[in-house]
C-alpha cells in the first residue's frame, strides 16, 4: 500500500530521473509529432512563383538547390526542429507511389547545406548530389534517353527535433527532375503578316510566328520559346514565351507532379507587335521544362512604313548643264531606296540602285536649251501595290539649261619664250598666255614633259579678255631649265571643253646679250 509519504518519495524519484535523462541523454522522450508546414524553394529547380508553370521542378543541373523555411517547431516546451535527412529515389514515367518510411538513423544529415536555427524555426540551404545517387542506387534509362542520371526523382524528407527522436519526425516529399539534353530546334517555322503585296515588305509591323505543333523534347517537355527581334540587348531583350499548358509527352508525368494539371494544347504560335523599319532577322529558340535550349532558327521580317525623302542637289534649278552632267540627290527611306531614276523630259537617262545615287547620264541626243529633269525615288515597297499596299515612291523636278556649245578660243600672245623664272627679278619671269573666250568659266595652261603632265595652272575667266600664266615651277616647286609642251583648255558652266593645239615654252638660267661692239656675254638669271 502506497501512502501519502511514498507516494511523494516516489515523485521526488521520478523527477530526479526525468532532469537526468535530458541532462544525459539516456531516456529517449517523444514530445508532440512535428507537422509539416515547411515552405520549399530552388532556384534551379522552380515549382512555386511565376516559373512554376512552366518549369513544374525541371533544372538542368546535377547538383540541384533546395531551400527549406519556415520549418515548425517540436510542439514540446524543451526541444525545436534543426533540420532534416532526406532520400532520394529514381520515379518511372507515371509512377505516383508515396515515399516508402525510412528511419532517421538510416540517411545521413543534408549534405552541403547551412543550417540556421532560431526559437520555433529552422532555415536550411543546401544542394543535393544526383551523380551519387545514381552510383549508389543505379538507373534506368527513359525511352530515347541515353545521358546518364536524367529523370525525374522524389526526394523525401524527414525533419528532426534537437533530441533527433524518431517519433517526433514527420515526412515530406516532393519532386526534381532532371533533363541535360537539349530539344529539337523549331520545326516548320513561319512568318504571317495581315499584308500581303507583289514584295517581302508590307506596311504591317505585326507578324505571326508559327511553328508545327510535334514533340520537341521526349523529357521534360516544351517549356518555353525564347523569340528575339534582331540583335540581342539590355534595351532589346529576348521575349520568353511560356507554355504554360504541356505537350502530350510530358503528360507521362502529370499524375506524379499535378493531377489538376491543364490539357490544353501547347504553344504553337507568337505574335510580334511594333517590328521596326527594313529587314529584320528573328529569331525562334526552343527551350524544355528544364532551361535547355534548342539550336535557333531564323526567319526575316521585312517592314517599310514610310515613304522617302527626296532632294535634287545637281542641278541646281536654272543651272547650264554639258551633254555628261552630274545628276544627284539625297534620298532616304527608314527601309531603305531600292532605286533613285532620273527622267529628262519624261525619259529615263539613268537608274541609280545604290547610294549616293549619283550618276553622269548621256544628253548628247538632246537639244541645247532649257529642259525638265524629274527623279524618282522608290523605297523597298515601291511601285509594287496591293489590295493593302499603295506605291512607295516621291517625286522631283527641276529645270535646266542644257549647253552642248564648248566656249570660244582665240589666243592673243603667249610667251616670253624663253624665259627666266629662277631669279625673279621681274625680266621674263612668267610665261603668259593671253586669249579671248564668249563665255565665263575656268581656264587651265597644262604644261607637259616628256609626254607627262607636269603642271596645270588653273584661272577663272569671263567672257572677253583673259590671261592666265605660269612661274616655271612643276606640281612640287621644283624648276627645270629644259623645254616644254603647253596647251590651253577653256571649261564653260556646263562643263563643255575646248583644248588648243600645243605649243612650246623654254626655261633657261642663263641669257647670251650681244654688245654693241658685236661681241656676246652670258647673263646669270
Amino acid at each position: 500500500m502506497i501512502t501519502r509519504r511514498s507516494w511523494r518519495a516516489l515523485v521526488r524519484v521520478a523527477a530526479l530521473a526525468m532532469a537526468f535523462a535530458l541532462c544525459f541523454g539516456t531516456v529517449p522522450m517523444a514530445y508532440a509529432e512535428l507537422e509539416s508546414a515547411a515552405s520549399y524553394t530552388s532556384e534551379t529547380n522552380p515549382s512555386v512563383g511565376e516559373n512554376a508553370t512552366w518549369r513544374w521542378y525541371w533544372g538542368n543541373s546535377w547538383n540541384p538547390q533546395l531551400t527549406v523555411s519556415s520549418i515548425p517547431a517540436d510542439s514540446g516546451e524543451l526541444a525545436d526542429t534543426r533540420g532534416f535527412v532526406y532520400q532520394i529515389n529514381q520515379m518511372a514515367p507515371g509512377e505516383d507511389r508515396e515515399p516508402d518510411p525510412f528511419p532517421l538513423a538510416q540517411i545521413p544529415d543534408f549534405g552541403s547545406a547551412s543550417v540556421s536555427v532560431k526559437p520555433g524555426n529552422a532555415t536550411v540551404n543546401g544542394t543535393f548530389d544526383i551523380p551519387g545517387v545514381v552510383t549508389r542506387q543505379g538507373w534506368t534509362a527513359y525511352p530515347g534517353h541515353t545521358v546518364k542520371g536524367e529523370g525525374l526523382y522524389r526526394l523525401t524528407l524527414r525533419y528532426y527535433n534537437q533530441f533527433r527522436i524518431e517519433d517526433a519526425a514527420d515526412t515530406d516529399s516532393l519532386l526534381l527532375g532532371i533533363d541535360m539534353t537539349r530539344p529539337s530546334p523549331a520545326a516548320e517555322l513561319t512568318s504571317t503578316a495581315w499584308q500581303v503585296g507583289a514584295t517581302p515588305y508590307t506596311e504591317s509591323r505585326w507578324r505571326r510566328i508559327s511553328w508545327d505543333d510535334r514533340v520537341y523534347d521526349t523529357l521534360s517537355g516544351l517549356g518555353a520559346v525564347k523569340i528575339a527581334v534582331g540583335k540581342v540587348t539590355d534595351e532589346n531583350p529576348a521575349v520568353i514565351a511560356k507554355n504554360n499548358a504541356p505537350d502530350p509527352v510530358y503528360e507521362q508525368f502529370a499524375t506524379s507532379i499535378n493531377p489538376f494539371i491543364s490539357t490544353l494544347p501547347q504553344l504553337t504560335y507568337f505574335d510580334i507587335e511594333d517590328l521596326p523599319a527594313g529587314a529584320t532577322t528573328i529569331t525562334v529558340t526552343m527551350v524544355d521544362r528544364a532551361t535547355n535550349e534548342s539550336t535557333p532558327m531564323y526567319l526575316k521580317s521585312y517592314v517599310d512604313t514610310d515613304t522617302p525623302t527626296l532632294k535634287v542637289t545637281k542641278p541646281t534649278a536654272g543651272a547650264k548643264v554639258g551633254v555628261k552632267p552630274t545628276m544627284s540627290v539625297v534620298a532616304s527611306d527608314k527601309a531603305g531606296i531600292s532605286s533613285v531614276k532620273y527622267y529628262v523630259d519624261d525619259k529615263l537617262v539613268y537608274t541609280a540602285t545604290k547610294a549616293p545615287y549619283s550618276g553622269y547620264p548621256d544628253l548628247s541626243s538632246y537639244a541645247s536649251g532649257g529642259h525638265t529633269l524629274k527623279v524618282v525615288a522608290a523605297d523597298m515597297i515601291g511601285t509594287a501595290t496591293g489590295p493593302w499596299t499603295k506605291a512607295h515612291t516621291t517625286t522631283a523636278t527641276v529645270s535646266f539649261t542644257l549647253d552642248k556649245s564648248a566656249p570660244s578660243m582665240s589666243i592673243t600672245s603667249k610667251g616670253p619664250n624663253p624665259f627666266y623664272p629662277r631669279k625673279r627679278e621681274g625680266y621674263k619671269d612668267n610665261y603668259v598666255v593671253k586669249f579671248n573666250t564668249n563665255e565665263a568659266g575656268t581656264a587651265y595652261l597644262d604644261i607637259y614633259s616628256g609626254g607627262k603632265l607636269y603642271r596645270s595652272v588653273k584661272k577663272s575667266m569671263v567672257s572677253g579678255a583673259n590671261s592666265i600664266s605660269w612661274d616655271g615651277k612643276s606640281s612640287s616647286g621644283a624648276l627645270k631649265a629644259t623645254g616644254y609642251s603647253v596647251k590651253l583648255r577653256l571649261v564653260d558652266s556646263a562643263g563643255n571643253t575646248r583644248t588648243s593645239s600645243s605649243f612650246g615654252a623654254t626655261i633657261r638660267f642663263y641669257e647670251v646679250v650681244r654688245t654693241s661692239s658685236g661681241s656676246a656675254r652670258v647673263i646669270e638669271r
